[in-house]
């Protein structure tokens, strides 16, 4: 079978998912993973595949928007309004991203 795992975010985001490609390669399937260009080399290092999705996030927890989302201080609501500002400038392009991943032919 042919999986194409999708996750953005962190390293701690994204982390479970190469251990999830990991199993299921192990298993015979074919996997890739669509996410940030920073974690290329990590992908590569399990020999699993990837699919680059545009966007930084820790460009974005580096500046204002996201520096209030840091500084929420574990209010849900506050937390939630902070993460759609911090996300809304670059999700219609990693969705578009992501959907290049699901559709893309595997090599």
């Amino acid at each position: 079978m042919k999986i194409t795992i999708l996750t953005a975010g962190t390293r701690g985001d994204v982390q479970p998912y190469v251990a999830v490609g990991i199993g299921l390669q192990s298993k015979g399937h074919q996997v890739r993973i669509a996410t940030h260009r920073n974690f290329k080399s990590l992908l590569d290092q399990y020999g699993l595949g990837f699919s680059p999705v545009e966007g930084d996030p820790r460009q974005i927890l580096m500046g204002d928007v996201g520096q209030s989302l840091l500084s929420t201080d574990k209010n849900p609501i506050a937390m939630m309004r902070h993460t759609i500002a911090a996300a809304e400038p670059v999700l219609h392009q990693v969705f578009y991203d992501y959907w290049k991943a699901v559709v893309a032919r595997f090599d």
